[in-house]
This record gives C-alpha cells, sequence and structure tokens, in this order.
C-alpha cells in the first residue's frame, strides 16, 4: 500500500476532515477506532462504494483489489454455505507485513479491512461488528432515495 490521502464516499469532507457520506463515515469512524490502515465497502461485483485510509496508506490499484476481494469473499461464502456454516463470521487472513478481514454488510456487499500486525484481530473483529450495522442502514436509506430529483 502507498500513502495516499483517501476517504470517498458520495457526501463530501466536513472542514474537520470527516466524511459526511453515512458509509464513509462509519468506515472512517471504524479505522480510527480500530486501528484499521484502509478500510473499503464494496459491492458483490467488486465495485468500490466507500473507502477510507486515515492513515493515508490506500491501495493505489483500488478497482483491482476491489475485484480480488469481490473473488475471494464470494468463493468464501460459497464455501461456507456449502458446508452448512452461516457465513457472517468473515474471513481473516494473517500476512508477514498486512492483514485483512472481510465481512459481509448486506446481501449484496462487504467490508474489507486490511491492518498491520500489531492491531489485534478481535479489535478489528468487534469494530467491524459495529461499523457494519450503521453502513447497512446508511445503505438501505440511500437505496430508498431516489436517483433523479
Amino acid at each position: 500500500m502507498e500513502p495516499t490521502n483517501e476517504s470517498s464516499g458520495h457526501g463530501g469532507m466536513s472542514e474537520e476532515g470527516v466524511p459526511r457520506d453515512g458509509t464513509a463515515f462509519a468506515l472512517h469512524a471504524f479505522c480510527n477506532e480500530a486501528g484499521v490502515a484502509f478500510a473499503a465497502l464494496i459491492d458483490e461485483s467488486g465495485a468500490v462504494i466507500s473507502s477510507s485510509s486515515p492513515q493515508g496508506l490506500a491501495p493505489r490499484n483500488l478497482p483491482e483489489i476491489g475485484a480480488i476481494a469481490a473473488g475471494a469473499f464470494g468463493a468464501t461464502a460459497l464455501l461456507s454455505r456449502k458446508l452448512g456454516e452461516g457465513g457472517d463470521d468473515g474471513l481473516y487472513q494473517p500476512g508477514k507485513r498486512w492483514h485483512y478481514f472481510l465481512v459481509p454488510v448486506t446481501d449484496d456487499a462487504f467490508l474489507l479491512s486490511v491492518f498491520d500486525g500489531d492491531t489485534p484481530v478481535g479489535l478489528v473483529r468487534v469494530g467491524a461488528g459495529r461499523a457494519r450495522s450503521a453502513m447497512a442502514a446508511s445503505l438501505a436509506s440511500s437505496r430508498e432515495r431516489p436517483i433523479w430529483p
């Protein structure tokens, strides 16, 4: 991951640098509370709905990361169903430098969290649980609003 100033959503930023959009705000808060370097809300096709990186570390190739994460998440969810598991616990993958955690937010969107080895995975899991309910509510309300005025 390369340093960037990343926080995307559809509502812009406040003067304090906090996102105004509900999903972006939830991602931003989650990153700060759980010590996550980068987080993204991604739909099942791999499109990045919103992302946040308060530490300034975000992948330059975000569309590619979204597509790969969607494939990994889809495969894991299918395997969980085939094995009779619920699949709501998510997928944790430790790496040498970066770890990632994927967890469902809605039936068609999931949360990708990237963090270093100093961040406890339990803290990420708990924070993700809180963030998913806020993001699911924000997604539901945005889907109810008309696209055209």
